[in-house]
């Protein structure tokens, strides 16, 4: 990271004083191109078409059952066949059909076997096997496996304690990138799901955080194990790095700059085609890679007659997740029908609000992103 603060710098120095000045630059790093935003740059605030972006839209409201309500949407996992919903309160996380219908929760909140911290970090569903993945929250030691229908399986060792971690089970060979203390042995590592070692990378000092305050995030939107450090007490340059599985290092690949003495948070993500970033007080960017053009954004579902939406956090494997309360979506829906609008549209707006009460359980859009896998 300190690296491409260096690499900036130069190239800033180097670049012809006649070019426009632009939001995005793309820096050679060891013969990786590195995109950097110059968040202060940014002027302009635009507002960008689900469709396009995806190939397809789709609204599932979820059942609304006593034991299956959920408050906030903390972590959601999307399959071909499955949603898989937690909150932050503690109760376990639910586990419903494609289209929305609720069918059990997935074991339960405490500190007994087969059970887990009031928030999971991560939920990956493996229809291939029929189970679920956790990962538990803070100083886990195993990821813990349950069947679609509930019951608890043999669960994946690690080979190394994680604080908090990210991880992608595939091929029976289990991926993990985390956010290590000080006295751990590896940011990045793989393994057998039987806990046996393949490879690790060490952390450097800039890999290190001082406690819990901090976060970790990897979409695999794009078929990378993308990795994402996100640091609440440390002012440095945070980047956005693909794991390359058979050079067994990290690449650097996106970063956000700030001319300002006290720099925001925020997260990055890889998506098809772009790069995002959330930046706290701020909002929304998205790069385009090709263009590099950036602006800040707004998404707007224009399946659904420009229903502005919001990217959840938990957005991976290519499918685009939006996670919106009943209430909110009622008058998003008012709104746009105040607007001009096509008599399909229109229609399709009049069902969706006949379908769902005020105190109903959140909706989700779900879509897939062209170009992904």
């Amino acid at each position: 990271m300190r690296l491409l603060i260096c690499l900036l710098t130069a190239f800033l120095l180097l670049s012809s004083c006649g070019k426009k000045p632009t939001a995005t630059d793309i820096i050679n790093v060891r013969g990786q191109d590195v995109y950097i935003t110059h968040a202060d740059k940014i002027t302009d605030t635009v507002d960008i078409i689900l469709s396009d972006l995806l190939e397809y839209c789709e609204v599932i409201p979820l059942e609304t059952i006593e034991e299956s309500f959920i408050s906030r949407a903390h972590k959601v996992a999307v399959s071909e066949n499955y949603i898989a919903k937690k909150d932050s309160e503690k109760t376990p996380l639910k586990l419903f059909t494609r289209d929305g219908k609720y069918l059990r929760g997935i074991g339960a909140v405490g500190r007994g076997p087969d059970e887990y911290n009031i928030s999971l970090y991560g939920v990956q569903i493996d229809e291939a096997r029929d189970q679920l993945y956790l990962l538990p929250f803070a100083n886990a030691r195993q990821i813990l496996v349950f069947g679609t229908d509930g019951l608890a399986r043999e669960h994946i060792p690690l080979r190394f304690q994680q604080r908090k971690f990210k991880a992608w089970v595939e091929n029976d060979i289990v991926t993990v990138l985390g956010i290590p203390f000080k006295q751990d042995s590896a940011v990045v590592f793989q393994q057998t799901i039987d806990g046996d070692l393949i490879q690790y990378i060490p952390p450097e000092e800039y890999h290190m955080a001082l406690d819990f305050n901090s976060e970790v995030s990897s979409s695999h939107n794009t078929g990378a194990y993308d990795f994402f450090q996100a640091f609440y007490s440390k002012t440095q340059k945070d980047t956005l790095y693909h794991y390359d599985v058979e050079a067994n290092k990290l690449v650097p690949r996106y970063t956000v700059d700030f001319e300002t003495d006290e720099w925001p948070i925020y997260f990055c993500y890889d998506l098809p085609g772009y790069y995002y970033a959330w930046i706290s007080g701020r909002g929304i960017i998205l790069a385009d890679k090709e263009t590099t053009e950036t602006s800040y954004i707004r998404f707007i579902n224009d399946f659904y007659g420009g229903i502005e939406v919001s990217m959840h956090w938990d957005t991976s494997n290519g499918m685009f997740i939006s996670s919106i309360s009943a209430l909110d979506l009622k008058k998003e829906i008012e709104r746009c029908l105040d607007e001009d609008q096509d008599e399909e549209i229109i229609k399709k707006l009049e069902k969706l609000d006949s379908e769902i009460d005020e105190n109903n359980n959140d909706i989700l859009f779900v879509g897939k992103f062209s170009g992904s896998n």
